[in-house]
């Protein structure tokens, strides 16, 4: 396990260090967000709002706002990027120089990108809407230890930049989406433990970047699909955890998975 906080430690200082940047931001400063990633964090807030029964506290600086408002309507524009000022949301900025030239001295404008979505534990309740996973500029999304159901939608959008990803520990259902393999491309590590996914084992053969799997926990069916395993393992895989499933079958020879750090 202290290989696997040590790589997790290593991934979230990635983040920082996307965050921070080179940009010098102030509180007179505009950021601005695509409309399309506002849109997703409102319809995350929006059904999360219904069903948390104190969600101001679970997710503080979080608030509803018309997508449709410029960041210049300062009065009804709550940026999610500003200052960190929504709990768990971090964001990749760099400086709009065009339009910043034609404002006064006094301000620029920033555009925006979140890289991160890190709410764990917060006691959340609700499900994850379709457009979350629209969100193609996102590196890591941690929603771990909370009260989330339903399943991960089949239209999963292209997200080249995703790295780790963490969803246990809630009550997600389903099967996980056939084409993850063919949408996270560069995942590193993926920890779907402690839910109630059921279908047979997904197949991540094709993201070699993949480091750390946990699967464990759930309600997977099948054999064990040794072929994954080794194709995974001569790649990158390091760290893979399948206890506590239904899986059938013989128990595979894994003495060809010879990276396995710990199994």
């Amino acid at each position: 396990m202290a290989v696997q906080r040590n790589f997790v430690a290593v991934v979230i200082a990635v983040l920082l260090s996307l965050h921070v940047s080179t940009n010098v931001v102030t509180y007179a400063d505009i950021i601005v967000l695509p409309k399309v990633q506002v849109s997703a964090l409102m319809d995350l807030f929006r059904d999360w709002q219904q069903h948390t029964e104190d969600v101001n506290s679970s997710l503080p600086g979080w608030r509803l706002f018309d997508p449709n408002i410029t960041a210049d309507d300062v009065d009804g524009y709550y940026d999610p990027c500003f200052f960190y000022s929504w709990r768990g949301i971090f964001c990749d900025i760099v400086m709009n120089e065009t339009a910043s030239a034609g404002r006064n001295e006094l301000n620029s404008l920033y555009n925006a990108r979140i890289v991160s979505i890190t709410v764990s534990g917060a006691s959340i309740v609700g499900t994850l809407p379709t457009s979350i996973w629209n969100i193609d500029s996102l590196v890591s999304l941690d929603l771990s230890n909370n009260q989330l159901k339903g399943s991960i939608p089949v239209s999963l959008g292209f997200n080249e930049r995703l790295r780790s990803l963490n969803l246990s520990n809630n009550t997600l259902t389903g099967n996980l989406p056939r084409n993850i393999s063919e949408n996270w491309t560069n995942l590193v590590t993926a920890d779907f433990s402690k839910n109630k996914f059921t279908g047979n084992m997904p197949n991540l053969s094709t993201v070699a970047s993949l480091h750390t799997l946990n699967l464990s926990h759930n309600n997977f069916v099948g054999p064990i699909d040794i072929s994954v395993l080794n194709a995974l393992t001569k790649a990158s895989l390091t760290i893979l955890d399948l206890s506590n499933n239904n899986f059938t079958g013989p128990m595979p020879n894994l003495g060809e998975c010879s990276n396995l750090a710990s199994l």
